[in-house]
């Protein structure tokens, strides 16, 4: 086990879950929770980023942000925030990132409620 200082909360749970990936023996239990809940942290963390520097960007007030952040009770809200500042428009979140991704379809992991997930992969 090694020890290392956190400056990217984003990359650390990516890496942690790559990590995860390549074991070998890994549980099933792990597999279809633990894996899937770091790629939601990764998500979670780099949305909240976007939303923080989009907030900046357009001026508004850092009070106004954190009120909406903490109203975010959803993965979706804060996709909205990050994405267009409004919490509101998650609708257009899925609209937008197939629009991103081309032909790829996301779907929300329901077995573990945790990660974003492309259909038909694996």
């Amino acid at each position: 086990m090694k020890v290392r200082p956190v400056t990217d909360p984003v990359r650390q749970a990516l890496d942690d879950a790559r990590a995860l990936a390549g074991t070998g023996d890994l549980p099933e239990a792990t597999r279809t929770h633990v894996l899937p809940s770091l790629c939601r942290i990764a998500l979670e963390n780099a949305f909240l980023e976007a939303a923080w520097i989009w907030h900046h960007r357009a001026g508004d007030p850092e009070h106004a942000l954190q009120a909406a952040v903490a109203g975010a009770d959803k993965l979706m809200k804060v996709a909205a925030l990050a994405l267009f500042g409004d919490a509101g428009r998650t609708g257009d979140v899925y609209r937008n990132c197939l629009r991103a991704a081309g032909r790829a379809r996301w779907t929300c992991s329901s077995s573990a409620r945790t990660a974003l997930t492309p259909q038909g992969c694996g």
